[in-house]
């Protein structure tokens, strides 16, 4: 994907500013808290990457809007400008889904990129340590060990979005190819996102039913609450996090009944304190439930706190193979100036890992 941004419509700077475009929209949104250029407004941008993107549909297709004696609207019935216009949208949502999605979830999970056709495997290796045996002077040698490894696969499957756009407003500029590209890319980042909080969710779910006794706190017990902290960082080697949604952690109070806390404390500006017993808190945002039958459903547990090691092994896999495609039923087809266009993306969600987790339920 690199070395083809690098001669987008002859823009060497192509993706970052598509990139910036997606990340204004963000920060207005209060999804984004980086840099943005400012020095132009959003309006400005929009049209610009419009700009941009209409450049490249028109090298690809290889057809000349501005010096041809064939009107516009015919110029664009040409099935190669229909080619042109959704692979410049599909090798867009390439450039940009894999950035949004690694903002929200990139702390419990892994993304992996592969060509068409491919499946993913995983290779899982014992999380124990050899044992160190006493020995005698005269003793050669101990009982062997060996370190086996074994493997998980991920095979991702096809997802699509099937849209209906209006060829007759694209072509009087009252449809914006910059909104659709980027309303394409956020629905498909809210179904990735949800899919892998589900994923990680599911698997933690599982701790207990498990036989897990000890890696599962009923309530907020100090105590309760600090062994399990302790006993995944001590089997993961490695320092535990806390994470849940904003109502899971908003127990989360202060230890010492003398503390004071000012107005502009992060405990007043948030809810919750952000280190509880040495240990991160981190917030896991919600998701709506698009699919339940009950309106307003969130996807999300509100009643789970989990304890990870994202630093020893991050235990959901995303897996996204090969690139966007879409295909196209050209307009008038139907009798009527509409385009009607499938965008195909290839993904697999998993939990594969070798470290351990706890589960913490509140009420």
């Amino acid at each position: 994907m690199n070395e083809k941004t690098l001669a987008f419509s002859g823009d060497m700077t192509a993706e970052v500013k598509i990139k910036d475009y997606f990340n204004d929209y963000a920060k207005q949104r209060g999804q984004y808290d980086g840099y943005v250029d400012t020095s132009i407004s959003f309006a400005e941008k929009e049209k610009r990457i419009n700009d941009l993107l209409m450049a490249e549909v028109k090298k690809l297709s290889g057809l000349d809007f501005n010096n041809s004696f064939a009107s516009i609207e015919m110029m664009a019935k040409n099935p190669t400008f229909q080619w042109a216009y959704m692979a410049v949208i599909d090798a867009a949502i390439d450039m940009v889904l894999p950035d949004f999605v690694d903002r929200t979830t990139n702390v419990y999970t892994e993304m992996r990129n592969g060509a068409i056709g491919d499946s993913f495997k995983f290779d899982v290796e014992s999380n124990d340590l050899f044992i160190v045996s006493k020995a005698g002077r005269n003793q050669r040698n101990t009982e062997f060990q060996r370190e086996d490894i074994g493997q998980r696969s991920i095979i991702p499957f096809n997802h699509n979005i099937s849209v209906s756009s209006n060829k007759y407003k694209a072509l009087c500029g009252k449809e914006s190819m910059a909104s659709f590209l980027m309303k394409a890319v956020l629905s498909m980042e809210a179904e990735l996102t949800k899919e892998i909080a589900l994923a990680f969710a599911t698997a933690m779910d599982d701790v207990k039913n498990n036989g897990a006794e000890a890696l599962h706190v009923a309530g907020l017990a100090d105590k309760s609450v600090i062994k399990l902290i302790q006993t995944v960082s001590a089997y993961n080697r490695a320092p535990a996090i806390l994470m849940g949604t904003m109502s899971a952690v908003h127990g989360l109070l202060p230890q010492s009944a003398n503390l004071r806390m000012m107005v502009d404390s992060d405990y007043v500006r948030v809810g919750y304190i952000s280190n509880i017993y040495g240990t991160d808190v981190m917030v896991m945002p919600q998701y709506a439930d698009y699919a339940a039958a009950d309106q307003y459903k969130l996807a999300l547990p509100d009643d789970k706190i989990y304890v990870i090691s994202p630093s020893a092994q991050k235990p959901v896999k995303l897996c996204l193979e090969g690139a966007t495609t879409s295909n196209t039923v050209d307009s008038n087809a139907d009798a009527d100036l509409t385009t009607n266009t499938t965008i195909n993306k290839s993904w697999g969600i998993g939990v594969i890992t070798n470290a351990i987790a706890g589960v913490i339920t509140v009420s």
